[in-house]
């Protein structure tokens, strides 16, 4: 994480922000609490970014329908997972 390393450089606060389609077709933006220097502070990069995608895990799991998801982002699947559960790209 870009966002994280950039926060712990810099100590600033992380802002998630979020956008939503409404039924009329309109985007509604909105931020979530931000991630403070003081509550992130001794934390790595990594610990970091895992809060950040647990963020966007919740975000998602609100409303899946609100969300497309371009990059194969699960490559891989550990071995004896059902491969059904997985996209047709991912690979052991």
């Amino acid at each position: 994480g870009a966002a994280a390393a950039l926060a712990v450089k810099l100590s600033v606060p992380i802002v998630p922000v979020f956008c939503r389609r409404d039924n009329g077709g309109h985007y509604c933006c909105y931020a979530r609490a931000a991630l403070m220097p003081d509550a992130i502070k001794g934390l790595s990069v990594e610990e970091i970014t895992q809060q950040i995608a647990g963020l966007f895990e919740e975000e998602v799991r609100r409303d899946p329908g609100q969300w497309l998801w371009m990059y194969k982002r699960w490559k891989r699947r550990m071995p004896g997972f059902d491969p059904s559960r997985y996209p047709f790209y991912a690979d052991c």
